[in-house]
């Protein structure tokens, strides 16, 4: 039933999200309308964000639900994340751009690590002030990704728990902004990622490359 109302919700936004594209792409527009009309269409992709999040936290709780993980080059993946993007971060005069070595690869379920990472794109370009940066590396054995933007950065609040699902105190403090579920979304979905008994986990901190927020998913 609940897998049900959720595509029903998801069909409904689609047509919606549609006639906004239509809107998007008439010439009459003002800068004004545009940009309000990319704000929605940001906001509709974050609401069908966060009900696949519910769908696939359900399934991983029930057991319905393993990672297919697999080799991919992470500079093809993260581009494709930014093509995807770049057209909404534009009509926002938002910046996204990528740093990553062309040849880095790592193991990962595409799809599961693409909706944590669309999911932290969007709060990014919501906090940015007008830029926001992909990028991956290799440390101590991870594949770190990383999504950080140049607003004002995470409240202290956010920094003091370990952001993982057996962290007892997750998520009590997440009321000064920024969604929990997204966190708690990306955190189950790292920790379903397994190698040689070591989890993924994710990590926010201040003040990486950018002066703001920095997400940061950590995959063995």
């Amino acid at each position: 039933i609940l897998a049900s109302i959720i595509h029903d919700i998801k069909n409904s936004m689609s047509v919606v999200s549609n006639h906004v594209d239509g809107i998007m792409l008439d010439a009459t527009l003002t800068d004004e309308m545009h940009t309000r009309a990319g704000i929605m269409q940001q906001e509709m992709r974050r609401a069908n964000n966060q009900l696949v999040q519910v769908l696939t936290l359900y399934k991983l709780d029930n057991q319905r639900l393993a990672p297919n993980v697999q080799d991919n080059n992470v500079y093809d993946f993260l581009e494709e994340l930014m093509i995807e993007e770049k057209s909404l971060a534009e009509a926002q005069h938002i910046d996204i751009s990528i740093e990553c070595d062309e040849w880095l690869s790592g193991y990962f379920d595409t799809d599961l690590v693409r909706g944590v990472l669309s999911s932290s794109i969007g709060n990014a370009k919501r906090y940015t002030e007008d830029r926001v940066l992909l990028s991956a590396d290799q440390e101590n054995g991870y594949l770190v990704i990383r999504v950080e933007d140049n607003g004002v950065g995470f409240p202290k609040s956010f920094l003091q728990y370990d952001h993982t699902p057996d962290d007892a105190n997750f998520g009590k403090a997440f009321s000064e902004g920024r969604t929990q579920l997204g966190f708690f979304f990306a955190a189950n979905i790292a920790r379903a990622h397994e190698n040689q008994g070591r989890h993924g986990y994710i990590k926010l901190l201040n003040g990486h490359s950018l002066p703001g927020g920095c997400f940061e998913l950590r995959l063995p």
